[in-house]
């Protein structure tokens, strides 16, 4: 545990950079990340005596930026939570690639559902 640092702001908390584990400084046991239906790792931790869920990705940007921002997923990876692959953006630049994502994906739906759309008829909404 040599590569182990305190989070600055969980305290009982410490980042393995070399093996991308949270560890409960106290007990010296690593935290378990579970990804949730998005996609994203969670941690689960004790934070000023409540349980407090925080993203993994989140967790790893603040303790090696000691800062608190939007971050992303340079590669859109979502469980690749290695400090290297994370990036601070802003809310508005993030919704940017969300909105531009999602054009995309209508786009490619928008070519499959041509024919069903064809077949409906305008005056009774029936085929």
């Amino acid at each position: 545990m040599n590569n182990l640092k305190i989070h600055p702001t969980y305290k009982n908390y410490g980042y393995n950079i070399e093996s991308n584990e949270v560890v409960h400084i106290p007990t010296n046991k690593c935290v378990q990340q579970k990804p949730d239906s998005s996609g994203y790792s969670h941690l689960s931790i004790r934070h000023e005596e409540t349980r407090k869920g925080i993203m993994m990705h989140r967790f790893v940007w603040e303790y090696c930026n000691d800062i608190s921002y939007e971050i992303d997923h340079m590669d859109k990876n979502k469980l690749n939570n290695r400090s290297i692959n994370l990036s601070c953006i802003t809310m508005q630049d993030n919704r940017k690639y969300r909105d531009h994502t999602r054009i995309i994906e209508i786009a490619r739906n928008a070519h499959s559902l041509k024919r069903f759309i064809k077949a409906i008829n305008i005056d009774t909404g029936y085929s």
